[in-house]
This record gives structure tokens, sequence and C-alpha cells, in this order.
């Protein structure tokens, strides 16, 4: 068994909710107990094999629970690891005014991204990965952060979820301080 980071698509948008707990339960229910979630339901973490029938399953245990499907992109702790140290923004910093970003895809990029890398003041791709793409927001005169970013997830379907970069920082502290 693996340390498992699920992250849900559009959940707890409009019609599409569910608790913490009834979505750990849900987990229970496709073999998978003692699930967690972090920050927000869109974000579980719990012990299993990354692989698509990992995914499969808990797609289908919550469409049956929820009666909606909501996609799943896992990643394991090591990914997440990873992810961190290949500094992929470029050893730049957030503040006030740029906040970083992360597109999760479920099936691979292929290095192409099909609409521009970015809109000046508004939202930077900084790099593309074969299963994620990293972003800067950049705060715009009327306080809101990168609308623009929006338009990078359209292209991909619904296998894609974004999180803001300090989700990913505190997921990896929250396991390092429980092992």
């Amino acid at each position: 068994m693996t340390r498992l980071f699920a992250f849900l698509r559009g959940v707890n948008i409009g019609k599409r909710t569910m608790t913490k707990q009834d979505l750990c339960q849900s987990f229970a229910r496709a073999g998978f107990p003692g699930a967690e979630t972090f920050l927000a339901s869109g974000n579980v973490v719990f012990d299993g094999e990354k692989s698509p029938q990992t995914v499969s399953r808990l797609e289908n245990q919550i469409e049956t629970d929820f009666g909606f499907k909501a996609e799943i992109m896992l990643r394991s702790l090591k990914d997440l690891r990873a992810m961190v140290q290949s500094d992929p923004f470029g050893g730049r910093k957030p503040d006030t005014d740029i906040k970083f970003y992360v597109f999760i895809l479920g099936d691979p990029l292929g290095k192409f991204l099909p609409h521009p890398h970015g809109v000046a003041g508004d939202f930077e791709v900084t790099r593309l990965d074969d299963y994620e793409i990293y972003a800067i927001a950049y705060r715009l005169p009327n306080g809101r952060f990168g609308p623009g970013l929006d338009m990078i997830a359209k292209p991909f379907g619904r296998y894609i979820t974004n999180r803001n970069w300090n989700t990913v920082l505190r997921l990896i502290d929250r396991e390092e301080k429980t092992t």
C-alpha cells in the first residue's frame, strides 16, 4: 500500500455537494478505510495502489453514493515531493501579488498546450510536464488573481483539476509530520 492523494474535480459546486465525512465513508465502501480529507473534500489522503482500477473503483462508488461522477486524479507522496523538488516556478517565490497553481491531469499532456501560455499581467504557464501544468497568477487591479487561468483546463475535458501550490506544500508537510 502507498500513501495516495486523490484530487477530485468539481465537487461542492452547485448541486455536486458532499460532506467530508460522507466522502470518507464512500472511500471506505470502495475498499479504502481510513481515508481523510484535507482542507476541503476535494483532497483526500488514503492508502492504496496508484492504478486506473483504484480510480475507477472510487469514481464508481462516489457516483453510486452521491449521484454524480467526480473525476479523480491520483498522486503519491513521492509524486508530490518530486513536483516540489523540480522547482516548477524557477526559483520564484509567491507574494501578495502572485500565487502559484498546479493543474493535475489524469491523462498525459503530451507537452502541448492548445492556447497561449499566458496573458500579460494575468497569468503565466511556467512549465508543462506529462501530468501537470504549473502556472503563476498575478493580482489584477480589481484584486482578483489570474481569471485567465480558467482557459488552461478547458481543452482537457474532465480529467484535470487545479490546486493552489500551498495545498501541495501543506499535504507534504502533513504527511512528513505523521510519519
